[in-house]
């Protein structure tokens, strides 16, 4: 009922009673494994998400996708199983390339800005992989040798899949506006929005990864301003009159001297070793 393009009207009355029925199901087990508890919760809280996004018009498979491998990744990390941390990841990601092709398709007619379900699919996966960065942060290194990776890829995604989100965003909200003898002055208007979002964002990046000392979070505020600061060049300067391009650089530059003082005053910063206890 679920695969089948004809019964997605009724997916939702077919899911929500499965996930009552594996929800009870997973409460009566956990008296005997409480590992296998874990497994029936996962699938539960799927299923009523299949239900929810179908009572809700949204495509669900995305909302699945992420909760099911969040999940996974979840009970992978505390039952120490590789593998099954593994199928969670493949599950992740499958749910942020489908979460992307909605995002950037033909904007609907009666389409309300931020309050749609794509962009409600990217804030539930932005919020999934924040869940699971703070779980991998609190573990120990000794518990899980991939601790590092796992929580690099968890903050990275994170942010990178909100600055998608709010990019999808933007786009739709000037293609709403670019009708007629307006698409010139909306085109221009979406390419200088985009801009200074990516680089408020950077640069709110920047000064996080600088207060954590977190050189990931860095990185990524790096790689966006690169991106942004080849955009204004290739794409909005071209675009903009001489007295704009002015304004425009000038703003830009201070951004980024701004941000660079930053990072050398305090991202190559490190935390002072304490001294060796004196003998008695």
């Amino acid at each position: 009922t679920l695969l089948q393009p004809l019964g997605y009207a009724g997916a939702g009355e077919v899911a929500l009673p499965l996930a009552i029925a594996v929800g009870l199901i997973g409460w009566w087990i956990g008296r005997v494994d409480r590992r296998a508890q874990g497994h029936f919760s996962v699938s539960a809280v799927s299923l009523a998400a299949i239900g929810l996004m179908t009572w809700l018009g949204a495509p669900w498979a995305p909302a699945w996708l992420a909760l099911q491998g969040g999940g996974l990744i979840w009970l992978g990390l505390g039952e120490r199983r590789d593998w099954v941390r593994g199928i969670g990841v493949v599950l992740v990601l499958g749910a942020i390339t489908r979460t992307i092709e909605i995002q950037f398709a033909p904007v609907p007619a009666g389409y309300d800005v931020f309050l749609n379900h794509r962009a409600g699919l990217g804030l539930l996966i932005t919020a999934v992989l924040a869940v699971l960065a703070v779980r991998h942060a609190r573990t120990t290194a000794d518990a899980d040798p991939a601790r590092s990776a796992y929580l690099a890829a968890s903050v990275v995604g994170a942010n990178a899949m909100m600055l998608i989100t709010l990019t999808a965003e933007i786009n739709a909200f000037w293609d709403l506006r670019a009708v007629n003898n307006a698409v010139v002055s909306a085109e221009l208007a979406r390419q200088m929005m985009l801009s200074a979002t990516w680089a408020a964002y950077a640069a709110a990046l920047t000064a996080i990864g600088i207060r954590r000392k977190y050189p990931p979070v860095r990185y990524l505020a790096l790689g966006v301003f690169a991106i942004t600061v080849a955009k204004l060049f290739f794409v909005d300067l071209s675009q903009l009159d001489s007295v704009y391009r002015i304004i425009s650089s000038l703003a830009l530059g201070m951004l980024l001297v701004g941000a660079s003082y930053l990072y050398q005053r305090y991202g190559t910063a490190t935390e002072p070793v304490p001294p060796a206890p004196s003998d008695p």
